[in-house]
């Protein structure tokens, strides 16, 4: 599923065999990207993790995206959060108006051969 920020609007798509998806007729904007595998959690090995609500991905979409690799590991979803700061929340913002991304390439060859 992904959801816009700032408008309460969202889109879910089926992911093929081969793992790929799509989301058509997006707006620039901050987006929300989530994923559910039962038995297995999103990784924060993936670069927008959503490190304070841990159930997805964020950020800044501008255009069409190609290669979004999203890396997920074996686990249950966990509702524990950090404790929230000042330091933690500019951290959060950044994340939030960055692009949006997963795993770089480099790094998802290094995790298949793990």
């Amino acid at each position: 599923m992904l959801s816009r920020e700032e408008a309460w609007d969202a889109q879910t798509t089926e992911v093929g065999a081969d793992g790929s998806f799509a989301f058509e007729g997006l707006p620039t904007e901050l987006y929300s990207l989530s994923s559910r595998i039962p038995g297995y959690v999103l990784s924060p090995e993936n670069g927008s993790y959503d490190f304070l609500n841990r159930v997805g991905l964020l950020g800044r979409l501008d255009g069409n995206v190609q290669d979004l690799v999203l890396i997920f590991d074996p686990g249950l979803e966990t509702r524990e959060s950090p404790k929230f700061d000042k330091g933690l929340f500019e951290r959060y913002e950044a994340l939030r108006k960055a692009p949006l991304r997963g795993v770089e390439m480099e790094a998802k060859s290094e995790l298949r051969r793990r």
